[in-house]
């Protein structure tokens, strides 16, 4: 039988990204490394994509691509 882990990494969310940033568990070039691994597999990284789909977003979007 399949054992789940006892270890199930969580998205961490914070209100503030100072906050993230100063977390000792974080390194912040991760990100940076993170776009370079992106870049050289030939794929866009997701940031922010949680908005993708919000109404706001989708209106600010359109605005911008009429000019």
């Amino acid at each position: 039988s399949h054992h789940p882990s006892k270890f199930t990494p969580r998205p961490k969310t914070l209100p503030d990204w100072h906050q993230l940033v100063a977390d000792k568990n974080i390194d912040v070039v991760d990100a940076e490394e993170m776009v370079r691994a992106a870049q050289k597999a030939g794929v866009k990284p997701l940031i922010g994509f949680n908005y993708m789909k919000n109404p706001t977003s989708q209106l600010a979007r359109k605005i911008i691509e009429r000019g």
